[in-house]
């Protein structure tokens, strides 16, 4: 997969492509440190994902770091390529804009490492589970990643925490043993923890965070 990071900050660029790696080594990655060369190889490279910095240099002549993600956002749109948006100071307005321009996906980059590795992994399946964790900005982190479940989603979360093994998950549910699991790891990933015990501890924490 071809993938390009716009990301003006070295130490930044080097964490990002580190993370990428984690993910799959077989990717092919390209770094950008500002706008114009970012969108310089957006018109001339058909990537297949680009993610990008909200607040970054136009070119490296610039003494201002600005929000000028939303053009390369603009540029992957009219590629036909898939974007998201990464940024440490997130508002409800930038996210707003984002998915307005065409993002898929806008989480805030100071989310661990773990995370953040988990995120770009399930963003890059195009999983659809992934469109939802713009998870930053002045509401809780909690509140969006469970107002991002599917009601299926919920209800076998619900059934997890309570106890119940996967048959009886999907015998309540309707729903196949094997659906139950896919669920259950693409929250796994999102939640960065490892088995049913950690994931339904991890849902009723988030739920319980989620209502205050």
């Amino acid at each position: 997969m071809k993938i390009l990071a716009v990301e003006d900050q070295p130490l930044s660029q080097v964490g990002l492509e580190r993370t990428l790696k984690t993910i799959d080594h077989g990717h092919m990655i390209t770094m950008a440190s500002s706008l114009d060369e970012g969108l310089a190889l957006i018109a001339c490279v058909k990537f297949d994902f680009v993610f990008c910095d909200l607040h970054t240099y136009r070119n490296a002549q610039s003494k201002t770091i600005e929000p000028l993600g939303f053009e390369i956002v603009s540029a992957c749109k009219k590629r036909g390529i898939r974007c998201a948006v990464i940024s440490g100071d997130v508002t409800t307005e930038s996210i707003a804009e984002a998915t307005r321009r065409g993002a898929c996906s806008f989480f805030d980059k100071t989310n661990s490492v773990a995370l953040m590795a988990s995120i770009m992994s399930l963003v890059l399946k195009n999983d659809t589970f992934t469109h939802c964790p713009m998870v930053a900005g002045p509401e809780p982190k909690e509140r969006l990643l469970i107002s991002s479940l599917t009601p299926i989603q919920l209800k076998v979360l619900e059934l997890l925490s309570d106890g119940k093994s996967y048959k009886q998950i999907a015998k309540l549910a309707h729903i196949s043993e094997s659906t139950v699991k896919s669920h259950l790891r693409k929250w796994y990933a999102a939640t960065a923890t490892k088995n049913r015990d950690e994931g339904a501890m991890e849902f009723k924490r988030l739920r319980a965070n989620a209502a205050i």
